[in-house]
């Protein structure tokens, strides 16, 4: 069942304290004012009998809220009473907080109510009794989670991102059906947010009401319509209300499912962009392209790796434990910085398991160990070393070290055997993501980048901007003309 709070922007009451914690402000039953709001309905008297409806207009609504406000003493009731008064002094919001997290709310202001009968509802001790009056001027509840629909150019470089509105386009003009989904059961006033370049933005109600802006914007101004306001502001506030076309409706939508219609002209669909630095693959030569510090014992050789790409492959030429070392990271690590890596490997002929370690440059003392696990029985292996602390001073650049066994007690494999490497990733970070590095093509969502020369610097991976877009947002709060 929901719970009410009653809350203003600097404070909080949870209605529901006493039952869940002993104490605290607890609304109990017989509130009023939380169904149908009151109607003004206006009616056409004519000569004949009777009168015919001719529309009406919502009342605000006044709600009788019964409190219990239960303390540990005295002094703990004369604090709650000061922050309840304190927060009655001026507007606040009457919110219903359901069960799923979601709640609707409405603004009220105290009318009445509020007093109490010495000796009946309080002792002055730690409890007391009262009934607020508040008066909420919208008599509507609004509901806490928006719906948004983007509208914007359809172009060939790379569509909309998921669930836009799909809209036919000419060269110039953004315009299109939006479908409109109100989830209240009361008209919702939607915000139109307009970005240029662009003019004349029109908007079309389901029923054919027409909002239209005869401005012009420059590339990245943005224009804000509230239609429950009835406000036209620009990014910068200025008012830009005078720039409507004679009678503006500014039109709500219908509870249920519809479709309105959005134009823009003369707009743009913008450039692609790299953003900031998402990730870093400190690793220079990660695929590998080359042998470059690369290292192996025995004889390493750069083979195409079952996975797809290049690797490094190294065979077993004495009884001690053989190792690939993959290139080093480019940067410096600090003592208890957290770093993780990941690399492919693959086996073959005599190694029965490995083990991933990451190694400090500067010493030949293995830090980090991944565990000891069995060699894949498929091609090769994705393999992550995560949330490991640098842990030595001083503590300089990282090797991602390959070592593989001829059991699980870690004893040398057959000379002879045989293992692969690549794809290595390095990052300062608490565990390894999914493996990139600079050579791999821009998708929709990311660019991948060399920080110097290709296969010797880092990588670093670039979420995808659009810059100097023309765009229409259209968003709005369902409402609800009753809570229970």
């Amino acid at each position: 069942m929901p719970r009410l709070q009653l809350e203003s922007a600097t404070d909080t009451f949870d209605l529901d304290d006493v039952l869940k914690k002993g104490r605290g402000v607890q609304a109990l039953s017989g509130a009023t004012g939380l169904g149908l709001p009151p109607v003004s309905v206006q009616w056409l008297s004519g000569a004949g009998d009777g009168a015919r409806y001719r529309g009406r207009r919502v009342l605000p609504r006044d709600i009788d809220l019964p409190l219990l406000i239960q303390a540990s003493g005295r002094d703990d009731l004369q604090r709650t009473l000061s922050r309840l008064a304190i927060m009655l002094a001026g507007p606040c919001t009457l919110r219903f907080v359901e069960d799923d997290g979601t709640s609707w709310t409405t603004e009220v202001v105290r009318v009445g109510g509020g007093d109490y009968v010495f000796g009946a509802d309080t002792t002055g001790e730690d409890d007391l009794l009262l009934i607020l009056t508040l008066r909420a001027g919208d008599p509507f509840f609004t509901g806490s989670v928006p719906t948004r629909k983007v509208v914007g150019e359809q172009t060939g470089v790379r569509g909309l991102l998921p669930n836009l509105a799909k809209m036919p386009v000419v060269s110039s003009q953004a315009i299109g059906q939006i479908q409109l989904e109100n989830l209240g059961n009361a008209d919702a006033f939607p915000t139109w947010e307009v970005t240029g370049p662009g003019r004349d933005f029109e908007a079309v109600s389901p029923g054919g009401e027409r909002l239209h802006w005869r401005g012009t914007l420059a590339a990245g101004e943005r224009l804000i319509i509230d239609t429950q306001r009835g406000t036209v502001v620009d990014h910068n506030g200025a008012n830009r209300y005078a720039e409507l076309a004679a009678a503006p409706r500014f039109w709500a939508i219908p509870p249920g499912l519809s479709s309105a219609t959005a134009a823009l002209y003369d707009i743009s669909p913008g450039t692609i962009a790299p953003g900031a630095v998402q990730r870093t693959n400190l690793c220079p030569n990660p695929v590998p392209a080359t042998l470059t510090n690369w290292q192996a014992t025995g004889t390493e050789t750069l083979v195409d790796a079952p996975w797809g790409g290049k690797a490094v492959r190294a065979v077993s030429s004495s009884g001690n434990s053989p190792f690939i070392f993959s290139a080093s990271s480019t940067a410096a690590f600090a003592a208890g910085q957290t770093v993780s890596a990941r690399c492919k490997v693959a086996f073959s002929d005599g190694a029965t398991h490995f083990r991933v370690a990451m190694r400090q440059r500067d010493t030949s003392t293995y830090h980090f160990f991944g565990p000891v696990l069995p060699v894949p029985t498929a091609a090769w292996a994705d393999v992550a070393v995560s949330g490991t602390t640098i842990n030595a001073v001083p503590a300089n650049n990282l090797d991602v070290v390959v070592l593989w066994y001829g059991s699980s007690a870690r004893a040398a494999p057959p000379v002879g055997s045989v293992a692969m490497c690549g794809d290595v990733l390095i990052e300062a970070a608490g565990s390894a993501g999914a493996y990139f590095d600079g050579g791999l093509p821009d998708s929709q969502i990311n660019i991948f980048e060399w920080t110097g020369e290709p296969h010797a610097s880092a990588s670093v991976q670039r979420g995808v901007i659009t810059v100097g877009r023309s765009s229409i947002i259209c968003s709005w709060r369902p409402r609800k003309w009753l809570v229970v």
